[in-house]
């Protein structure tokens, strides 16, 4: 008996009880698997309507429990089982998620590590919140700049592109009337080359549309947006292999071909976080609100881009850059209210 305990301790199996939870009909369990560089979900090991739902024995890992919200839509909810974690869980759901959301419930998640400049993998604590599921485009971003007043605040929040690093100016990306000014520019892809207050100003504007707390993401809500709650280096999971369908990236030579600058949100299927949010990895680099440490200027930008190596991949990873780039976009955090 003694020693069936301690081989029981030494394999480190936990146990999950699902409460009853608002707006949970029905949830599926899946472990995730390594397949490659990616975690793939594995064969489903529960399922149930009744709650409280009861796993006594569950190898410790990753898991994905796919929820039935009441309203007919499905909701990925990942979770982590550590180590002899007797993990009791009560689903956390809004409502409804708005369209072109991606929703993040609140909890623990493992954030920084070995691919970090700034942070040890340690465990932080956050609120549900949703994120937009793509980057902002220039179709959206030219609505808010068209109606703003006085000029002078459309010349401060102008997009202004360099393609190439030889390039000594950037030039705008277009005209007084919101046209575009290059060819190689397109409405449907990400916006760049604005400053952090500008996408902040975009921000207000866009929360007084719709009635909301919209706002930039924190390095922290960023990170957890991308990698889920298991650490995974990517967004993908744990290792990376150069592939055409992987993400945007500098050595990415057929992607670049396609997609030489920036591309369309959602090209790269398989550049989308376990909360169905495109485009963490790759394409553009993305703002946040978070200063870089011991910096009273600077913020930290998380992702990689079409003008970035690799090693700007890892969802742990922090950039920055003292001017306006040309590969640096957002996106934007909605607030979820009390219910």
């Amino acid at each position: 008996v003694y020693l069936a305990g301690a081989q029981k301790r030494i394999d480190g199996y936990g146990s999950l009880v699902i409460k009853e939870s608002r707006y949970v009909r029905e949830v599926i369990i899946w472990p995730f698997e390594d397949d490659g560089p990616r975690l793939v979900q594995g064969d489903a090991i529960e399922r149930g309507r009744s709650f409280p739902l009861s796993m006594p024995k569950l190898e410790k890992g990753s898991y994905l429990i796919w929820v039935t919200h009441e309203n007919g839509s499905f909701i990925p909810y990942p979770i982590h089982v550590g180590h002899g974690e007797q993990l009791e869980l009560e689903l956390e759901l809004p409502q409804s998620i708005p369209d072109g959301y991606a929703y993040v419930p609140g909890g623990p998640f493992f954030f920084g590590g070995d691919e970090s400049r700034f942070y040890r993998l340690h465990e932080k604590n956050l609120p549900s919140f949703f994120i937009s599921k793509t980057e902002v485009t220039m179709e959206e971003y030219l609505e808010f700049w068209k109606q703003l007043e006085p000029p002078e605040l459309r010349d401060q929040y102008m997009s202004r592109i360099r393609f190439h690093e030889q390039e000594r100016r950037y030039k705008d990306a277009w005209d007084t009337a919101g046209n575009l000014l290059d060819e190689r520019l397109k409405t449907e892809y990400p916006v760049v080359g604005i400053t952090l207050q500008a996408a902040k100003a975009f921000c207000e504007w866009k929360s007084r549309q719709l009635d909301a707390g919209i706002r930039l993401p924190t390095a922290e809500e960023w990170e957890k947006a991308a990698r889920g709650v298991d650490g995974r280096v990517y967004v993908w999971g744990n290792s990376f292999e150069l592939d055409q369908n992987l993400t945007l990236t500098k050595y990415n030579m057929e992607g670049m071909e396609r997609f030489p600058f920036w591309a369309p949100p959602g090209q790269f299927k398989r550049d989308v976080s376990v909360y169905n949010a495109y485009d963490m990895a790759g394409n553009v680099r993305e703002m946040t609100t978070t200063l870089l440490p011991n910096s009273e200027e600077f913020h930290q930008i998380k992702g990689g881009s079409a003008s970035t190596p690799q090693n700007f991949l890892p969802c742990s990873y922090s950039s920055d850059t003292p001017v306006v780039p040309s590969d640096v976009g957002f996106r934007y955090i909605m607030e979820i209210p009390e219910q």
